[in-house]
């Protein structure tokens, strides 16, 4: 799982052909812990790279996107911004919510 930033984030995700699945976490999260590590081990299974941004340390990007809790994912493809995904933090549930929305386009 490649790390973001502020700076890196919008540099990244939007380059033309860009793609990625993109999880906002911050430490002290057990929730955003428990998902992280249910991509980690999902991550051969997903349809495009994984990337973690600590919004403590990237505001930002977390107040551009309207975030309002953690963990958050948003899914990116193309280099745009497809829309964010939404499931139970379980794997299968995950993997599903993931695929489905890269199926559909975003």
């Amino acid at each position: 799982m490649q790390s973001l930033n502020d700076h890196s984030f919008f540099h990244t995700l939007e380059a033309p052909g860009a793609a990625g699945l993109v999880v906002l976490t911050k430490p002290g999260c057990g929730a955003c812990r428990h998902v992280k590590a249910l991509l980690l081990a999902l991550t051969p299974s997903l349809p495009a790279p994984l990337f973690e941004l600590n919004v403590e340390e990237s505001p930002g990007v977390a107040a551009e996107l309207d975030v309002f809790h953690l963990p958050a994912m948003f899914l990116f493809r193309d280099g745009e911004l497809r829309g964010a995904i939404h499931a139970e933090a379980r794997r299968e549930a995950l993997l599903a919510a993931i695929h489905a929305a890269w199926a559909a386009g975003g």
